[in-house]
């Protein structure tokens, strides 16, 4: 994908799936009502000599997937990952390792 301008479709279809494991197999994990509130994506930012310009071929997508579910047990924090999707296009596994900062992941595609 690099090389290629991508469009705000793609950046809408941005969506973060997580593996999430139970401890107990019949449990469920729930996401909360907010959930949506704790992702985010963009065109990257870059600040040079107090100018802040954005980068129109990469996105970034911030998530913080521990406040975005009920009980963080479900939860397991080393497989979080995230699929993208163009209009018509098929989903897509980001396979890149997320950099982690105060349990926010972020993401740069």
């Amino acid at each position: 994908m690099k090389g290629k301008i991508m469009s705000l479709d793609f950046m809408l279809f941005a969506i973060v799936i997580f593996n999430l494991i139970s401890y107990n197999e019949s449990a469920a994990p729930r996401f909360r009502d907010n959930a949506a509130d704790f992702i985010k994506a963009g065109f990257k930012k870059t600040t040079r000599r107090g100018v802040e310009k954005q980068d129109f071929t990469k996105i970034e997508i911030e998530a913080s997937p521990l406040l975005m579910v009920q009980k963080e047990s479900f939860l397991d924090k080393n497989h979080v990952k995230v699929e993208i999707k163009t209009e018509d296009g098929h989903w897509c596994v980001i396979t890149g390792t997320p950099s982690m900062r105060g349990g926010v992941y972020k993401w740069t595609v």
